[in-house]
């Protein structure tokens, strides 16, 4: 019996310990919580972009497109060397950053002149405690800047895409917190229509050196932090192709080629959509076929 009685403390014990540490990882924030790595971001997709007619899209020049707006440039820019000291509330409209200093976008802020690359072969960059992400040096970047909203995308669904961004970073558009990201090699896109306004609008962006997520990201290569690639917009239709996969090969007797795709539609209005996708191959002669 008094075995039993043992073995009931030592659970209850338990159940107390496991109750007292949850809150805490439950209240980590996402940088230092390795169980979010995103919120509110798009699901990855294959690499292309919607163009008004066939030459443009056989051209596949983004920049000339009516429906991409690119915010690369100058930002303005505010440097911290832990995230405790990082300034609050600074998407905000209202907040004054005319002192801020002026960065380039895209660029490492290493380059720019704020803090120093690191490179490492094995060790980590930083001292580790897992899970917890770096308190003492870990610097945060904070991004701003402001942009129109053209006339012509009224009625589109407008999307952010952030090239690359090291290590993890928040967005905001005109003082509202959209999502969140991790994965310093791969594009992030967020869906900010609904957080937009006729005319002016204000977009925010605060990176972290380091995240939970920079355990993973620690390989023979230099350490350096920003973000690393393009910043755009773009507009696409309520209804479009979100995504799609192209599989070519030939016939059993290798005489003729055979092309295979996967597509996927989505549809952001409220009615149901009925309609017709039409595919055409480009030769190499740049003759389109219908296939």
């Amino acid at each position: 019996m008094t075995k039993f009685y043992v073995r009931v403390a030592q659970i209850i014990l338990c159940t107390i310990c496991f109750a007292s540490f949850s809150p805490a990882f439950a209240q980590r924030d996402p940088w230092q919580d390795h169980t979010v790595f995103r919120i509110n971001k798009e699901e990855p997709h294959a690499t292309f972009f919607s163009y008004d007619n066939v030459a443009q899209a056989v051209g596949d020049e983004k920049e000339k497109s009516s429906w991409y707006q690119s915010l690369n440039g100058l930002w303005k820019f505010n440097f911290a060397k832990r995230p405790a000291d990082r300034p609050e509330g600074f998407y905000k409209e209202a907040f004054d950053v005319t002192a801020w200093d002026n960065i380039k976008v895209p660029a490492n802020w290493e380059v720019e002149g704020y803090d120093h690359p690191i490179y490492l072969d094995e060790k980590y960059p930083f001292d580790t405690h897992w899970p917890d992400a770096p308190q003492d040096y870990n610097p945060v970047g904070s991004y701003r800047r402001t942009f129109e909203l053209r006339d012509a995308w009224q009625g589109r669904e407008v999307f952010l895409h952030l090239g690359a961004v090291n290590s993890a970073v928040y967005v905001w558009i005109n003082g509202m917190q959209v999502g969140y990201s991790e994965d310093s090699k791969t594009p992030a896109e967020f869906d900010i229509t609904r957080y937009l306004k006729t005319g002016t609008n204000t977009v925010a962006l605060q990176v972290f050196r380091w995240s939970d997520g920079s355990y993973l990201e620690a390989q023979d290569m230099l350490k350096v932090s920003g973000i690393e690639r393009d910043v755009y917009l773009y507009a696409t239709p309520k209804i479009k192709v979100s995504d799609f996969f192209v599989k070519a090969g030939l016939d059993e007797a290798y005489q003729h080629g055979k092309l295979l795709l996967n597509m996927q539609l989505r549809n952001l209005t409220t009615k149901t959509f009925k309609g017709v996708v039409e595919v055409s191959l480009l030769d190499d002669k740049d003759n389109l076929k219908t296939v």
